[in-house]
């Protein structure tokens, strides 16, 4: 496995912004992440890279 989120929320400022998100990729996918505006797809990919303003509030990520 390459990268594993489970059961993931996050916060800005107090504010939960994502809830319950889970994503298991395995080493050799390609994978898209789509869906409608303001649905949660740069908060994902800027959680994971670690900006310091998204808080992981429950749940976890495995690189």
């Amino acid at each position: 496995m390459m990268l594993e989120v489970q059961d993931l929320y996050v916060s800005i400022d107090k504010r939960e912004v994502l809830r319950g998100v889970n994503l298991t990729v395995e080493e050799g996918e390609v994978v898209a992440i789509m869906g409608h505006n303001a649905s949660g797809k740069t908060t994902l990919a800027l959680t994971l890279a670690g900006f310091p303003q998204y808080s992981v509030t429950k749940g976890k990520d495995n690189f």
